[in-house]
């Protein structure tokens, strides 16, 4: 089997299931506490989890007009911001790797509610295999995700 290179993140569902929190965060931006003892949300932990498997591009399934959200959270500290963080040497070492995270996204927007992810990327023409991860399953704080082939 090819190396998988490619990741695809769902993040387009409403977050029915973790009413009512969900009105209040995005159930992808829910925080955790990761292994390293940081506080990240969930969409995070996923990614770099994939990225430490050896993924090098992610493209997160989101609803229309999202973008912008993920974007404005996956970059790193203007000089503002690392002034205001001067002499915490961890809070910069995490904005690169915010940053770096932010430069191997795309984005697809899922227009219409209720369809499975998984139809979706089999509607796009896949020539190779992908890792295909979900948020959905952080009631019981952990993750899910699978290697699709293309054509699966």
């Amino acid at each position: 089997m090819a190396k998988v290179r490619k990741a695809v993140i769902t993040a387009a569902g409403r977050g029915t299931r973790q009413y009512p929190a969900s009105t209040a965060v995005q159930k992808e931006m829910f925080p955790l506490v990761d292994r390293d003892g940081l506080t990240k949300p969930v969409i995070q932990i996923i990614g770099e989890e994939a990225i430490d498997s050896g993924i090098e591009q992610i493209c997160i399934i989101t609803q229309p007009g999202e973008e912008g959200h993920y974007r404005e959270y996956f970059r790193r500290l203007d000089d503002q911001m690392v002034k205001a963080f001067r002499g915490k040497d961890w809070a910069i070492l995490e904005s690169e790797k915010l940053g770096a995270f932010g430069d191997r996204l795309s984005f697809a927007e899922q227009h219409t509610p209720k369809v499975s992810a998984t139809r979706f990327i089999r509607h796009e023409s896949l020539s190779e295999t992908i890792r295909f991860c979900c948020c959905w399953v952080i009631t019981s704080i952990s993750a899910t995700s699978r290697t699709v082939a293309p054509g699966n």
